[in-house]
C-alpha cells in the first residue's frame, strides 16, 4: 500500500498496480468526487491522480470501513440499495447503447455519453464491494476458525459465497478473462452482463450447525452476526462489478473506436479527458449543422 500527503491529508492507495489512460482516469475522478457523501452519508476527501490511481483517507480503507459497517449496518444496506438503483439505471443505458450500434454518428455520440455517465455512476460502489472483499472474508474465516471445526467452516463459507451473476455469466458464455485488465483500450468484445440483483442471504443449510458451536462461546454471536450478513452481500457485489465493469468498458471502446474512425479524428481519444472528448463531438455537431 502506498501513502502520500495531499492537501494536508495523508491518503492511501491499495491498488498501485493499476494505471489508467487519461480518459479513464477522468471518469474515475468524476465517480469518486462525491463517493463518500453519496455512499456513506458523510463527506470524504478522495483523490484521483493523473495516472488514475485512487487515494483514500484512512477511514475509507477496508479495515476501518468494515468496522464502520459492523457498528452501523443501516449505512451498509442503504449504500447497497442505492447501488441497486444505479444498476437498474445503467442496464437501461446499456440496452439503449446496444440499439445505437451501427447507427448515425449523432446517435452513437449520445450512446457514448450515456455509457460514460453509467460508468461514473457505478464505479464508486467498489468502495463497498471489491475494496472490502479480502478484509471481510478474512475476518469471517478467522472468526470461524476460532470456534467452528474446519470442515464445517469451509462448507459454511462455500454456501454463503454464491452469486447469481456468475451463473448468469455462464449462461451468456461470458468466458473473457475479466480479471486481467482494467483499461478501456485493452478489452475485447464480450456479452453485456449488467446484473445488480444483490440479495441478502437469510439462511443456508449450515447455519444451525455453525450457530450451535458459536453459542457455546460468550459474546461470539455478537461478533459473528454482522459479518454473517455482510460477507455474502459484499461477495455478490464484487462479482457483479467484475462483469458490469468489463461490459461497460467493452461498449465504451466500441464507440470510441467507431466514432474516431467515422469522424476522422487523428488525436488519441484515450489521452483526452471526458470534457475534451465532448468538445471534439460538439465541434463535429456544429460542422454537421
Amino acid at each position: 500500500m502506498l501513502s502520500k500527503r495531499v492537501k494536508e491529508q495523508i491518503l492511501y492507495c491499495n491498488r498501485p498496480q493499476y494505471t489508467l489512460s487519461v480518459l479513464q482516469s477522468d471518469l474515475t475522478r468524476r465517480s469518486f468526487d462525491n463517493a463518500g457523501e453519496q455512499i456513506l452519508g458523510r463527506k470524504a476527501f478522495i483523490h484521483t491522480d493523473e495516472t488514475g490511481l485512487v487515494w483514500l483517507p484512512k477511514d475509507l480503507l477496508a479495515p476501518q470501513l468494515v468496522d464502520f459497517f459492523i457498528k452501523n449496518p443501516s449505512k451498509f444496506y442503504s449504500a447497497v440499495e442505492s447501488r441497486m438503483i444505479e444498476y437498474c439505471r445503467t442496464s437501461e443505458l446499456v440496452r439503449a447503447a446496444e440499439i445505437s450500434r451501427n447507427t448515425s454518428v449523432t446517435a452513437q455520440m449520445k450512446a457514448l455519453r450515456g455509457l460514460a455517465y453509467a460508468y461514473i455512476g457505478l464505479l464508486k460502489y467498489v468502495i463497498i464491494g471489491n475494496l472490502l472483499i479480502e478484509e471481510v472474508i478474512g475476518r469471517f474465516q478467522q472468526l470461524l476458525a476460532e470456534f467452528v471445526p474446519n470442515e464445517l467452516a469451509v462448507q459454511h463459507l462455500d454456501s454463503l459465497l454464491r452469486c447469481d451473476a456468475v451463473a448468469r455469466a455462464i449462461d451468456l458464455q461470458f468466458f473473457e478473462d475479466i480479471r486481467g485488465t482494467k483499461r478501456i483500450e485493452d478489452v475485447t468484445s464480450a456479452p453485456v452482463h449488467i446484473f445488480g440483483d444483490t440479495r441478502i442471504v437469510h439462511s443456508v443449510p449450515t447455519d444451525d450447525n455453525v450457530n450451535s458451536f458459536l453459542l457455546q462461546a460468550k459474546g461470539c454471536i455478537s461478533r459473528y452476526a454482522p459479518l454473517r450478513f455482510i460477507v455474502p452481500v459484499v461477495y455478490q457485489m464484487a462479482e457483479e462489478w467484475r462483469y458490469a465493469d468489463y461490459s461497460l468498458r467493452t461498449h465504451l471502446r466500441y464507440y470510441l473506436d467507431s466514432l474516431q474512425a467515422q469522424l476522422g479524428i487523428q488525436k488519441n481519444l484515450y489521452a483526452m479527458t471526458f470534457s475534451e472528448l465532448e468538445a471534439e463531438f460538439i465541434t463535429y455537431e456544429c460542422r454537421a449543422n
